[in-house]
């Protein structure tokens, strides 16, 4: 970073905070290719590509030396600035340390791609993986095994047809299942009462926001324009209370996404409908930890509690699905197809065309016996996705940050076993912005804060 120096330019006239939101790297927007869809219908319709044939626009030089230079614009901010107090100086630089690696990540994926030789494509396949494994965590080999041997359970007791039992050895030949000893490891399950109790929790908390959740007959579900105006109702609710204005927006597709940075949630504009359960879910999942967490940041007056602090993720996603499942009464693990994903990918090495061709079988071997082309071409649809959200970026490398899912479920469920009884359980999910809760020295910073120190 010491080759780089301050350049303001339009941002000369900005604060440390704002400087310091504009370090931030998009890294989703990044690894989001310019040509998504035609990249996926020809990979679907093509069987010979090994990956698809992605057009990354974001991800070049230019813009990476634009990153770099925002992160030391905003190291010389706060190194400069004789208002900040020792914490949030300590927050800022930490965090802009992670901005380094992960830019390094970007850098390293650029250069993968535009390698011309095998020796320069190797040396950014590891520098890739050591930033990105430092910044997102590797998955678990045992845990890997674990989850891949409760689906080879699973799918060994179905009875099939003779399409089924096709597509059956087909998986089993392509995950190489005789090399695969059965793992009796056990995996952390929270147990019923807590499971209960922690949903009458969430229920009793927002229950203001869910009531503004119209009624329908049991059968009938919200569409997408129905759950873009419930979120919209639910943020003006909270406007109303004091809390600082977000905006509601489309999206053509993907996931309901909320941004901390830009104060904005998308809708995508083809998400399917869900009943009044699922709606609930969204809401106490998005609006009651995504973006609560960030508006508890900004009341510390603090952007890197806003946007997040090192390792936030695991904690951020763990509090949300487990709010969502609690509140919808199903228990499920979370993450595990991201997390098997990146196993194939990681251990045993596999392209993206074969961990797709996995993922698809798998998804298809659900116990329903049905292996019609239409719910082949679905599951098909399914799996690009799946697997596109863990190669994305380089096509060839499995990306990290989608573990956080399975691993935040995990830490959080066990964190809410451990205490239910807590009268400080909720407080210690919100009331520290976008924080990790495994993390002591952000625990102090975030105690200090409270009790007025600077």
């Amino acid at each position: 970073m010491n080759n780089f120096e301050i350049n303001f330019g339009k941002n000369e006239f900005l604060d440390t905070k704002e400087i310091f939101k504009e370090s931030e790297p998009k890294v989703i927007s990044t690894f989001t290719p310019k040509n998504a869809n035609e990249a996926k219908l020809e990979f679907l319709e093509n069987d010979n590509l090994s990956r698809p044939n992605n057009e990354y626009e974001k991800l070049n030089s230019d813009e990476i030396e634009n990153l770099y230079q925002n992160i030391s614009n905003a190291i010389l901010a706060v190194e400069n600035d004789n208002s900040l107090g020792e914490i949030e100086r300590e927050m800022y630089n930490t965090q802009l340390e992670t901005r380094i690696k992960t830019v390094k990540m970007l850098e390293a994926a650029c250069n993968f791609r535009k390698a011309e030789s095998l020796a320069d494509k190797q040396k950014a396949q590891e520098e890739f993986m050591k930033n990105n494994i430092e910044v997102y965590g590797e998955p678990d080999f045992e845990t890997f095994q674990s989850l891949l041997s409760d689906k080879i359970t699973k799918i060994d007791a179905l009875k099939l047809d003779e399409k089924g039992e096709k597509i059956r050895s087909e998986f089993y030949e392509l995950i190489k299942k005789d090399e695969i000893l059965n793992q009796n490891t056990e995996r952390f399950k929270p147990s019923n009462e807590v499971f209960h109790n922690f949903g009458e929790i969430i229920k009793y908390l927002y229950s203001k926001q869910l009531e503004l959740i119209p009624e329908k007959d049991s059968n009938e579900k919200y569409s997408a324009k129905e759950i873009f105006e419930v979120f919209e109702n639910i943020l003006k609710d909270f406007e109303n209370d004091g809390f600082s204005e977000f905006n509601v927006e489309w999206k053509d597709s993907g996931a309901i996404a909320v941004s901390a940075k830009d104060k904005k949630i998308f809708i995508p504009k083809n998400r399917k409908s869900v009943s009044k359960k699922e709606l609930e879910g969204l809401v106490v999942h998005e609006i009651g930890t995504h973006y609560m967490r960030a508006q508890m940041g900004e009341a510390y007056d603090n952007q890197a509690l806003r946007t997040g602090l090192d390792g936030y993720m695991n904690t951020e996603e763990g509090i949300a699905r487990a709010m969502e499942m609690a509140v919808k009464g199903d228990y499920q693990e979370a993450g595990v197809q991201h997390y098997l994903t990146a196993g194939f990918a990681y251990f045993n090495n596999m392209s993206f065309r074969k961990a797709f061709e996995v993922n698809w079988r798998m998804g298809i071997l659900d116990g329903k016996n049905n292996f019609s082309e239409e719910n082949i071409d679905k599951k098909r649809q399914i799996a690009y996705r799946n697997t596109q959200r863990i190669f994305r970026g380089t096509d060839e490398l499995p990306w990290f940050k989608d573990l956080s899912y399975f691993n935040g479920g995990q830490e959080i469920w066990k964190y809410i076993e451990e205490n239910i009884d807590s009268p400080t359980l909720i407080d210690d999910f919100l009331l520290g912005g976008k924080n990790n809760l495994y993390n002591l020295d952000q625990q102090r910073q975030i105690y200090e804060l409270k009790v007025g120190k600077k």
